[in-house]
């Protein structure tokens, strides 16, 4: 009978046991939970053949996930900060070796091969965005980001501080969405949303309220933090306030609702 593991966050200790997993016909991988899955999911292509198929089978960030933890034989803790707690007697990945047998392998290359041809880079939400332009659709698109904390306007916020606030504030932000509402990560790690708008509503109530709706959550996730971290918003309105999409971008970019 296979013995069913889980793995809660895909930090690298976790996932340097997936290759001996891979080739363990006696072990099934039921899930593998991050709140960075889709980031993650994306550069599958680069990483050890027998990982990148139990990866595209297994990750997910959906939060209810590792709640669920019933039938499983072991869960392995990976360290992640953690959104939602771990399941009760989840182990470290290094007793999680010893007791499976698992010895920890590279499960990734740390870049694509040289061979492979470079692409320019495209902004996130390139393709729904300018689809959205050329059908000629009424929409906003909404920019989230953390901004300096209180007191020291010029000081950005510590990394480990600015990825709590982010990452709590995709969950708050995705849970918001409607179907077919898209959220994503830019490379500067800001969160973008493209959301549809009726002919004639007014968008502000709505950005506002997932604006503090993430700041809600953010403020419960980071009650303890010493430093005041608030997002920021921007918007762009289309066909109102822009139509190219290299200008709504740039119009998002600025911060236009700020919660504490």
């Amino acid at each position: 009978m296979r013995r069913r593991i889980a793995v809660y966050g895909a930090t690298e200790q976790a996932l340097a046991l997936l290759p001996a997993l891979a080739r363990r016909p006696d072990l099934e991988l039921a899930w593998v939970y991050d709140p960075d899955a889709r980031a993650l999911r994306r550069r599958v292509a680069w990483i050890e053949p027998g990982a990148a198929r139990l990866l595209q089978r297994a990750l997910t960030d959906d939060p209810r996930v590792p709640a669920r933890a019933d039938g499983l034989d072991v869960v392995i803790d990976g360290g992640l900060a953690r959104p939602t707690p771990a399941p009760a007697g989840a182990l470290a990945p290094a007793a999680a070796s010893a007791r499976l047998r698992l010895r920890p392998e590279p499960w990734r290359g740390p870049q694509a091969p040289d061979a492979a041809p470079a692409r320019p880079a495209r902004p996130a939400l390139a393709t729904p965005l300018e689809r959205a332009i050329a059908e000629g659709r009424r929409f906003a698109l909404l920019r989230c980001d953390a901004g300096p904390g209180e007191g020291a306007p010029a000081r950005p916020p510590a990394p480990e501080l600015l990825a709590r606030v982010r990452r709590r504030a995709a969950e708050s932000l995705r849970g918001a969405l409607a179907p077919g509402e898209r959220l994503v990560t830019a490379r500067d790690g800001s969160l973008l949303a493209l959301l549809p708008l009726a002919p004639g509503a007014d968008a502000s109530a709505r950005l506002v309220r997932l604006a503090r709706t993430a700041a809600e959550q953010v403020a419960k996730e980071l009650g303890d933090a010493p430093q005041r971290t608030p997002l920021v918003f921007g918007y762009a309105l289309h066909p109102d306030e822009a139509v190219r999409a290299e200008d709504l971008l740039a119009r998002a970019a600025r911060s236009r609702i700020r919660m504490l």
